[in-house]
């Protein structure tokens, strides 16, 4: 893969990329395997087939948190994990792409198009930053 000024890929933006990977192949990893001891340890279950499965496919159920968390041994910590790993990915994602320089800019030029939209008659230079009326 050839890194070039005028390429969309740049070696920095390559950089960032593959940290992110790692960093969302770690935290989904974590859950995967938490998940498999868990199932494993917690031994199986007969499958009751598709019929039980779709049987009152409709009802919903709302379940206090107090009774789910409190169920199996490992007390709700797998769904919060599950919850949570989502939020952890997302905000990875953010503070690995979103804080560069280019993302800065990008975030510069959407505000100046809202403020446009805005209608409050003043136009920025491009180049300068000076306000025009």
């Amino acid at each position: 893969m050839e890194c070039t000024p005028s390429s969309l890929l740049t070696s920095s933006l390559y950089f960032r990329l593959v940290v992110l990977g790692l960093i969302t192949f770690g935290l989904t990893s974590m859950v995967a395997i938490r998940n498999l001891v868990w199932q494993i340890t917690a031994g199986s279950v007969v499958w009751p087939g598709w019929e039980a499965v779709h049987a009152d496919f409709g009802r919903v159920d709302q379940v206090p948190r107090g009774i789910w968390a409190g169920r199996g041994n490992d007390g709700g910590f797998g769904v919060e994990l599950r919850r949570w790993v989502s939020v952890a990915c997302a905000l990875a994602a953010f503070l690995v792409l979103g804080t560069t320089r280019e993302a800065g800019e990008r975030y510069r030029a959407f505000g100046r198009m809202i403020l446009n939209l805005g209608g409050n008659g003043k136009q920025q230079d491009e180049g300068s930053g000076d306000l025009k009326r």
